[in-house]
């Protein structure tokens, strides 16, 4: 079952702007947090909280999204019943299923 109002896949950009007047931006080191979170909004009624993946940095540090010289880095969030037809599509929705969170129904309100 899909949900609803949900592309199959969203894109995760791994960056720090250093300095946003100037478009100015590097990549994020191991020490600056421990946890990703990318969360996924209901379009289709109040944008509620649907799901979400909590995925630690060691998970970023072992493929490679951050410490490195580049300035930026992302890769592509798959939901785990997302119907995929590509071998590295396939690959990133495996690693991070275990990482994948569906909110509930009920989550109060912030």
């Amino acid at each position: 079952k899909t949900l609803p109002g949900f592309a199959p896949s969203m894109i995760a950009q791994l960056h720090r702007y250093l300095d946003a007047g100037r478009n100015i931006y590097r990549q994020y080191q191991s020490n600056e947090f421990d946890l990703f979170v990318a969360c996924l909004l209901n379009k289709d009624d109040d944008s509620s909280l649907r799901c979400f993946w909590l995925i630690p940095m060691k998970e970023l540090e072992n493929r490679r999204y951050v410490d490195q010289k580049k300035t930026t880095a992302s890769f592509t969030l798959h939901r785990p019943e997302a119907v995929l037809r590509y071998k590295k599509s396939l690959e990133a929705q495996e690693w991070q299923r275990e990482y994948f969170l569906r909110a509930r129904e009920t989550t109060p309100r912030c």
